[in-house]
Order: structure tokens, then C-alpha cells, then sequence
């Protein structure tokens, strides 16, 4: 649910220590180990403590690799989703063996022919799993096909000329203007994918989706991003598994801006009380890409710009070392705030990231 969506931050503001952290189930996963250095020829300015521990940049970024041994209890569910355990594996290929022993022997005994076990299990398989019949044989597909080789030879300048079609193809909603006349397709070509749409019952099918059904049925999920989107007075309109989605979502929404809020007006500090005016942030793949697309668009907006004074925003989205240098190299530890995005805590890539990034602080921190 949307609970996992929430990203969780590491950084030296929220404690007084590193041994009085209290980890959530993320933080034990991202356990302390061995580490590759790396040497920066950033300033060497000595650690608070004086104790040698300079910048963080100026000795070694400590860059942990991922081990499959020394995992406590409390790490094993989350690290065991990443990389299965050596007893994991060797149980399950004991108890494979096992059962295939069991079979053989069953098979054996009641001399069963291979062939016609495999014809039983086949004729036994739900008609549910059966593959739905693919769009592309339907007759409104066929027809889109032969009305394509007539668009090939139609040029888009000729099509502009034609008032009728250009006033026809515009949809607006919501302040949003979209004109898709510069398209090569004529009004008999949208009256073509709307028969096939229909035929698809596409409308029916987003109708689900936004009421929370599972349409994901590889993975019997709902798919539900139009909740986050969805306005507080849709609370009570959307229910997966007897929860109320758009609750969740607002709930999450609420501390987001609660955080945000401290954060900004230096409520929430560094580990040695200063404020923090860094941020990197950890992620990948679309846990990279989303957060990259808004701060991009936000920085040339008015408010955006009034708003991000003062401040530096990093993305950390390489497990390549060097990487892992360059976005470290000049920020100070006191004032940096490290924020994992994940919708699992699973990713490989992330992970280690994240381990990186915790003993970046931690070799700044001393003891």
C-alpha cells in the first residue's frame, strides 16, 4: 500500500548518536561492512572530534560491498528478498530433491506413464491462466491495418488544409489544451481506434483501475496511482483489501508536509545542530527519474526558485564508485541530509547505495 511508498531518510539530524538510532526494518537491512576505499583530493580539514577524521572527502568514502554471510535475524527477511541465503538456496534444492524422489517413486509404483501425467497436469490448468485472444485478430485491428497503408501515402501538409479535421482534433481539460491535428491521421482513422477501443472495452478497464480492482493479475495488485492524485474528498470512494486507499495516501501526504515544513524552518538540524542545507538523494529507475522530472520542472517556476535559495539538491543514482565520489565531494556532513527513495527497500542498487551513504556519515561521526 502506500505506506511503502513512503521514503525514509538517513541522516545524522535524527539523533543525537549513531548507536541510538532506532532502526526500522529498512535500516537493518543496510547493515555496516567491510569497505573499498576511495581517496578524494577534497580539503583535509580535521573531524569535530579531533580525532583524524577529516572531511569525508579528503581521506575515503567508504563504499561497502554487499556480502551474503554475518546477516543477524532481524536482516534476514529484507536481505534474503535481495540475494538468497547459501541455506536457503541448498534447503530448497533438498527439498526439490526430495520431492522428486517422492514422485519418482510414486510414478514407479504406480506405473504411470510421463507423458500422459503431463497431458493430466495440462488438462487440469485453470482456463483463467488461458492467454486472452490477442487484439491484433480482431476485425477492428484488421481494419486499422488495411486503412494504415492508405495514411502511408497521405501527406500531413494536405491534411492541415482541411478546417473540418483540424477544429475536430483538440480535447481540453482542467486549464491542459491538447491539439493532436499534427498527427497523420484523419477523422476516419480516430472513428477507427475508437470501434477498437470500444471492442477492447478500454473505458470499462480504466473504470476499474481508478476503483482500485486488480487489474495487475501478475501480481494481483491494484494499480493506483490515480489515488495519489485523488483530492481528500474522494476519502471513502476507493478500497483495496478493506483499506481505504485515498485515507492512506493523504495520511502520508500530511507527514510529507509536516516534515517538510520542520525541515525548512531549521526545526530539524544536522547531527551537530546546524542546519542542513544539502540534500542527496538516493534512488533509481523511476525512484531517480520521478523525483529528477519535478525538481526540474520546479526550478525555473517563480515559487520554486524563492523556495530552493540557499539550498543544493544531489541525485545518487549509480552504484559506480566514482559516482558515489563526485556527488559526495564538497558537501559537509553536518549539513547534509541523505533521503532513500524506494517503493520496496529491495532494489539491489539502492541498497547499496544507501549502505554507502550511512557510512559516509558514520566515518565523519567518529565514535
Amino acid at each position: 500500500m502506500m505506506r511503502e511508498l513512503i521514503w525514509f531518510s538517513l541522516s545524522a539530524s535524527l539523533s543525537a548518536s549513531v548507536q541510538s538510532f532506532h532502526l526500522s526494518p529498512f535500516q537493518q537491512a543496510v547493515t555496516p561492512l567491510s569497505t573499498y576505499p576511495l581517496q578524494s583530493k577534497a580539503s583535509s580539514r580535521r573531524g569535530r572530534r579531533g580525532f583524524g577524521l577529516g572531511h569525508p572527502t579528503s581521506k575515503k568514502v567508504s563504499y561497502p560491498p554487499i556480502h551474503l554471510d554475518e546477516v543477524d535475524d532481524d536482516d534476514h527477511d529484507i536481505n534474503s528478498q535481495i540475494f538468497p541465503l547459501h541455506d536457503d538456496l541448498e534447503q530448497q534444492l533438498n527439498t526439490h530433491h526430495d520431492h522428486s524422489t517422492v514422485s519418482h517413486n510414486n510414478s514407479n509404483n504406480n506405473n504411470i506413464n510421463a507423458g500422459a501425467r503431463v497431458s493430466e497436469f495440462l488438462s487440469n490448468i485453470p482456463k483463467v491462466l488461458s492467454p486472452p485472444p490477442l487484439i491484433s485478430s480482431t476485425q477492428e485491428w484488421r481494419k486499422l491495418q488495411r486503412h494504415a497503408q492508405t495514411i502511408k501515402s497521405t501527406h500531413l501538409r494536405d491534411l492541415l488544409q482541411d478546417p473540418i479535421r483540424c477544429d475536430a482534433m483538440f480535447a481540453e481539460h482542467d486549464g491542459v489544451y491538447f491539439d493532436y491535428s499534427r498527427q497523420q491521421v484523419t477523422l476516419e482513422t480516430m472513428d477507427l481506434l475508437f470501434d477498437l477501443a470500444e471492442k477492447q472495452e478500454l473505458t470499462k478497464r480504466i473504470q476499474a483501475m481508478v476503483n482500485g480492482e486488480k487489474i495487475n493479475f501478475t501480481e494481483d495488485r491494484a494499480v493506483l496511482h490515480t489515488a495519489l492524485r485523488a483530492s481528500k474528498d474522494k476519502i471513502g470512494t476507493v478500497f483495496v483489501d478493506d483499506e481505504d486507499a485515498i485515507k492512506e495516501v493523504h495520511e502520508v501526504l500530511d507527514q510529507i508536509k509536516q516534515f517538510t515544513e520542520a525541515f525548512r524552518s531549521g526545526h530539524i538540524t544536522g547531527y551537530t545542530g546546524k542546519r542542513m542545507r544539502n540534500i542527496v538523494s538516493v534512488g533509481i529507475g523511476g525512484s531517480y527519474l520521478g523525483p529528477e522530472f519535478l525538481h526540474e520542472v520546479l526550478k525555473t517556476e517563480e515559487e520554486g526558485i524563492s523556495s530552493s535559495l540557499g539550498y543544493s539538491l544531489r541525485f545518487l543514482a549509480n552504484v559506480d564508485p566514482v559516482d558515489v565520489e563526485r556527488t559526495c565531494a564538497d558537501l559537509d556532513p553536518e549539513e547534509t541530509l541523505i533521503i532513500i527513495v524506494s517503493k520496496t527497500f529491495t532494489t539491489a542498487e539502492t541498497m547499496l547505495n544507501a549502505r554507502t551513504m550511512r557510512q559516509w556519515l558514520w566515518d565523519f561521526m567518529g565514535d
